[in-house]
């Protein structure tokens, strides 16, 4: 806290097990799950990383402050957006090009 000052200093990360950790090992700073949000299941093992629903429900269980994903799957379905945060109660923020295109 001393080096952070005023700022807010948060915790992030695409591995599911450093998440964890950094969850059980501290108390002071909010983590977070990185996603891609999209089903990449011929990319990666994880079932946690597999889809935005899954990423959803390890959070939940983990019981981190929320996901970070990938902005196209909630640009197709904005409805997700409050399903997530009214039945969860994580935070959700968003990562990718849409980000700062003018185009949405």
């Amino acid at each position: 806290m001393a080096f952070g000052r005023s700022r807010h200093v948060v915790f992030s990360c695409f591995a599911p097990d450093v998440c964890v950790l950094l969850r059980a090992k501290q108390s002071t700073y909010r983590v977070y799950f990185l996603t891609c949000g999209v089903d990449v299941e011929h990319l990666v093992w994880d079932t946690r990383c597999i889809a935005l629903n899954h990423a959803v429900a390890f959070s939940q269980v983990e019981q981190l402050h929320g996901i970070v994903t990938n902005s196209d799957p909630l640009l197709d379905k904005p409805a997700l957006i409050p399903a997530i945060k009214n039945n969860t109660q994580l935070d959700v923020f968003t990562w990718g090009d849409h980000n700062t295109s003018h185009a949405h």
